[in-house]
């Protein structure tokens, strides 16, 4: 659909009342030089996790954006097919959002003004796929601190399948700064898998923040993407506090999946601990991938990633393994 002149000139007018022109305009690419932070390296990263996630369900995705300003990502989603988006955030962006969808009405989208804390609170079981909270809880952190806000992530997991989260640090100085945990990952800790897709610089500061996907449903890797039954943090009942919960474990009817962190939140892991789980994930790959002869062993299914972190997994069935090295 073209855009009609009147829709475009009541776009702009929205667009420049607007306190901050924090993200990209979707459709306006002349108000790009204008935004605090291009979104497109960001939303490039989430359409891979949106589309992976799409693809092993079969379907577009309901996605819940939990966030600010323009509704790029919801646009760009809506786009794609998907079947329901909720945004909510203040009224001025709200405008710029209705004024952007009429301007799109071949998108799926919705718009809605409310607080993240009474939005989650009121979310049913399986009512949206994927949950995009970007930059967004360091302030409920700061209002309402940490607990609450690991409460609030804990849920919203249990009701999606995947959650997409970049958060802020404690080394930012702004204001909300000092009511930042320690390690951002102590916001998330308590859910089942989370692993670091990427680090993105803002227009506050020079310190990134990272990026993570999270799930307490399934295991989620660039090449795999499978839906676990249980998992834990220890190899066997007994082995207590061996580890030092640096090592989780996913089990399912066709994989186990073990995961090794080199740094934990509890920050009781040492440096020779850490070394050794590193060395035996490389041990392990190498194990699977080239086994004593006449050894039945699982078959590696893929390998790769970076330093703070490594998985290996086990298949039951098919005797394939994934092993997959993410951040933190």
């Amino acid at each position: 659909m073209r855009k009609n002149h009147s829709m475009t000139t009541n776009t702009h007018k929205l667009v420049s009342e607007l306190p901050e022109i924090y993200q990209t305009i979707f459709g306006h690419p002349e108000w790009d030089g204008d935004a605090a932070r291009d979104c497109n390296e960001r939303l490039a990263l989430i359409s891979e996790q949106y589309d992976s996630l799409s693809r092993e369900l079969g379907r577009p995705l309901r996605v819940l954006d939990l966030g600010l300003c323009s509704g790029v990502l919801q646009f760009k989603f809506g786009k794609q097919g998907c079947q329901r988006i909720r945004y909510r955030l203040l009224q001025q962006n709200i405008d710029v959002c209705q004024a952007l969808a009429e301007e799109n009405p071949h998108c799926d989208v919705k718009f809605q003004v409310g607080r993240i804390e009474d939005i989650v609170s009121t979310l049913e079981e399986n009512q949206f796929d994927l949950a995009i909270g970007l930059s967004v809880f360091h302030h409920i952190v700061h209002l309402h601190g940490v607990a609450e806000v690991r409460s609030l992530l804990e849920r919203l997991a249990n009701l999606t399948q995947a959650m997409i989260l970049e958060l802020a640090v404690k080394e930012e100085p702004l204001y909300w700064g000092k009511s930042q945990p320690e390690d951002p990952r102590e916001l998330i800790d308590q859910c089942a898998f989370y692993r670091l897709i990427g680090r993105f610089d803002t227009h506050l500061s020079n310190i990134s923040r990272p990026m993570y996907i999270i799930s307490n449903h399934r295991v989620i890797l660039p090449e795999f993407n499978q839906p676990f039954t249980s998992w834990r943090d220890s190899p066997y009942t007994g082995a207590g506090f061996a580890h030092k919960q640096s090592r989780r474990y996913y089990f399912s009817s066709e994989f186990i999946c073990k995961f090794y962190r080199f740094s934990t939140v509890s920050c009781l892991l040492t440096d020779k601990e850490s070394e050794r789980n590193r060395t035996e994930l490389a041990h392990e790959e190498a194990f699977l991938k080239s086994p004593p002869s006449g050894l039945k062993v699982p078959a590696l299914f893929t390998a790769g990633g970076e330093w703070r972190s490594g998985m290996v997994g086990n298949g039951k069935n098919s005797r394939r393994a994934v092993k997959r090295r993410s951040g933190q």
